[in-house]
């Protein structure tokens, strides 16, 4: 009798959010005023009415972390990606806003008590 073989179920991270694809494919529903209502809810569901520390992990191409350093919180986003944290610079670059982007992945972070609110948005929970 032979023993069963376990499946593999690492992720392939490089393969799922080539940078190229992922835009392609979430364009259609990612679009701005999905952003702006996600903002939005989350102003009073984190209560957000005045300036935080705002950490922004799996932040992707700054869709929210832009956002919401344009109404005043100062905002770090961290990405595993290359590719999305160059875009999150241009948009941030092309509102007016500033944002600490940072290369790295969100299971070893390194900061201790910096933050006032921690963001983990969209669909990063769950992949490692």
């Amino acid at each position: 009798m032979s023993s069963p073989v376990s499946p593999s179920f690492e992720f392939d991270f490089e393969a799922v959010f080539e940078v190229d694809d992922y835009m392609y494919f979430y364009s259609e529903s990612l679009t701005p005023e999905r952003t702006d209502a996600e903002v939005a809810a989350l102003l009073p569901l984190l209560e957000l009415d005045a300036p935080m520390n705002i950490l922004d992990l799996a932040c992707g191409f700054g869709r929210h972390a832009n956002r919401l350093a344009a109404l005043g919180h100062r905002v770090t986003g961290v990405d595993l990606t290359p590719g999305f944290l160059e875009i999150a610079r241009k948009d941030a670059q092309a509102r007016g806003v500033e944002v600490d982007y940072r290369q790295g992945d969100m299971r070893r972070i390194d900061f201790e008590n910096e933050f006032d609110r921690v963001l983990l948005l969209f669909t990063a929970f769950g992949y490692f």
